[in-house]
């Protein structure tokens, strides 16, 4: 027999919200004594799902919980989504190429802080994390955070996303003076769908990858598919079929 799981993959479009209902958790450390502040998305259904492990924008400093609607989405198609916030003070060095999270500390607080997910978030939920398939993901300029943890450990998760990825620090320019220029939300026509299509690319990507899930590619390569017309398109699956 099919597991329940890999039916409702087998059944599903990407580009529209996914079969599973979730549940949103708060974890704290006045509340849970865990390193950092996590916000956690899971399916409202028992079984094992891939944990996303993601910060939120502007060098981390916007919380998760900013991305909620999105980060449901992406839940919804059967995936833990786990904030991580470590709530830095800024820090506007424009000769600095380096992330929050390369500075002293905090690096290994973030480690302390997964490290207390796989012990402790397997026991507060109905879902249960598969961490042989963890997964980091970012926004804008948080992902030269993910780039740290990478260059740090590479084989530390099995996949990482990176969402708008920028480096606010590669110009001689402020933060602050950039942002003005590029971080303008623009029209909310189409939002919603866009976050549909964003989280359904997701979605395929980790099928390609984590899963070896061949009937997916077609959501990543064929642009007739897509809900947009793309401006650019790129996928390279030559490093997958080597594996």
């Amino acid at each position: 027999m099919m597991p329940w799981t890999d039916l409702v993959y087998a059944q599903e479009f990407p580009f529209t919200p996914g079969p599973y209902g979730h549940k949103q958790l708060r974890l704290t450390w006045s509340k849970n004594r865990c390193p950092l502040d996590s916000t956690v998305y899971y399916p409202s259904m028992s079984g094992d799902y891939t944990p996303i492990v993601f910060l939120g924008g502007f060098y981390d400093v916007i919380s998760g919980e900013g991305y909620s609607d999105f980060l449901g989405k992406i839940t919804s198609h059967g995936y833990m989504l786990i904030t991580v916030d470590l709530l830095p003070t800024l820090h506007f060095q424009p000769e600095s190429e380096l992330s929050q999270l390369a500075k002293p500390g905090i690096l290994s607080r973030f480690y302390d802080q997964i490290e207390w997910l796989k012990k402790n978030l397997g026991n507060m939920t109905i879902a249960t994390p598969d961490w042989e398939k963890l997964t980091l993901s970012c926004h804008s300029a948080s992902c030269v955070s993910i780039l740290s943890v990478i260059h740090d450990r590479p084989s530390y998760a099995a996949g990482a996303i990176f969402l708008d990825p920028v480096c606010l620090f590669s110009s001689k320019m402020k933060p602050v003076q950039i942002c003005k220029h590029i971080c303008a939300p623009g029209s909310p026509t189409g939002r919603n769908e866009y976050k549909d299509f964003t989280a359904g690319m997701i979605h395929s990507f980790l099928r390609v990858t984590l899963y070896r899930d061949r009937s997916y590619r077609k959501y990543i390569s064929n642009e007739t598919l897509m809900p947009f017309a793309l401006n650019d398109l790129a996928y390279d699956f030559s490093p997958i079929d080597q594996m």
